[in-house]
C-alpha cells in the first residue's frame, strides 16, 4: 500500500481504506473508521499505525510485524538507494533534475481531498 499512495499519512490512509474496504469484502467498515479514528488520536506517524494495527487484526503479532515493516521497506529502500548513490558518486546532477521536476507536482497532490472523501464515505456509510 505504501509504493501505491503519494500524498502523506492522508494519502496513505485513502488507500488502506479503498483496499480494505471497497475492494476486499471481508474487512469491516465500521472497524476501518474506528481504527482509523484511534489513529488520529495517537501521537506519531498515522499511517505507520494503522496498518501496523490491520496486520494485527487480520494476523494478530505476526501480522502486525510484518504489515509494519513492509509498510516501511519502499520509503527504506529508496533512501537507501539514494544514500548509495551520493556516497558514490557526490552531487549528481541527473537525481537533482529528478526532484526539482518533481516538485510542482508534488505540491499539486498535496491538495486533494484524500482524508475529506474518506470521512465522507465514513460519515455516510457507503
Amino acid at each position: 500500500m505504501a509504493v501505491l499512495s503519494f500524498g502523506g499519512p492522508a494519502g496513505q490512509i485513502a488507500v488502506m481504506h479503498r483496499i480494505l474496504v471497497e475492494e476486499r469484502t471481508g474487512f469491516p467498515k465500521a472497524v476501518s473508521c474506528t481504527r482509523s479514528t484511534t489513529a488520529c488520536l495517537l501521537p506519531g506517524p498515522e499511517a505507520q499505525q494503522l496498518a501496523t494495527y490491520t496486520g494485527w487484526l487480520l494476523h494478530r503479532t505476526a501480522g502486525g510485524v510484518m504489515a509494519g515493516g513492509l509498510f516501511i521497506l519502499p520509503g527504506v529502500i529508496a533512501i537507501m538507494g539514494l544514500s548509495y548513490i551520493y556516497a558514490g558518486y557526490g552531487n549528481v546532477s541527473f537525481i537533482e533534475a529528478l526532484f526539482l521536476a518533481s516538485r510542482p507536482r508534488c505540491w499539486r497532490s498535496s491538495f486533494r481531498p484524500w482524508s475529506v472523501s474518506a470521512s465522507v464515505r465514513c460519515a455516510a456509510g457507503s
